[in-house]
């Protein structure tokens, strides 16, 4: 991640960060995924986990996602790093050349990050319900099938 994709991520995660608690607090707002995750997802290549600055990324976007919510910080951390890992697992695995493909590499990612929020969530004593976490888990691997363009077909040039 270079600093010009810093400069405008880190923008763009601080208003997520203010219209995540506004998303949820509408009526099936706990359906919609985690914007700052999504944004995680969008924003780091897929073979570049590892790299140094993607770490810090990750501990800045779990650093905001705690600020509106009650889960700690460690276990943000934990589900964020987690699922770029899944995800990057998954797209090794699953060719993302088919819908279907795509799709449950991004609901393989959303696992941990949940995971980890129903970990907090009971440790609070509050219910984080199954069927909020699989509509979660359906949005975000719909979000990531549809955004990820397959690449092109063997023997055919792609056209613009």
């Amino acid at each position: 991640m270079n600093s010009i994709r810093l400069a405008i991520l880190i923008p763009v995660a601080l208003f997520a960060a203010v219209a995540q608690p506004t998303l949820r607090s509408i009526p099936l707002g706990g359906c919609f995924p985690d914007l700052l995750f999504l944004l995680l997802l969008f924003a780091v290549p897929i073979p570049r986990v590892t790299e140094g600055r993607t770490l810090l990324f990750v501990f800045f976007l779990g650093s905001l996602r705690c600020v509106g919510t009650v889960v700690s910080p460690f276990a943000t951390w934990a589900g964020f790093g987690s699922g770029l890992l899944a995800r990057s697992f998954a797209a090794s695995l699953l060719r993302q050349d088919r819908f279907i493909s795509r799709f449950l590499t991004g609901c393989f990612s959303v696992l941990p990050v949940l995971f980890f929020d129903r970990i907090s969530a009971t440790h609070f004593g509050l219910v984080h319900e199954t069927p909020l976490a699989i509509w979660q888990i359906a949005a975000t691997g719909l979000l990531w099938s549809l955004a990820l363009a397959p690449p092109p077909l063997p023997g055919r040039a792609r056209t613009a």
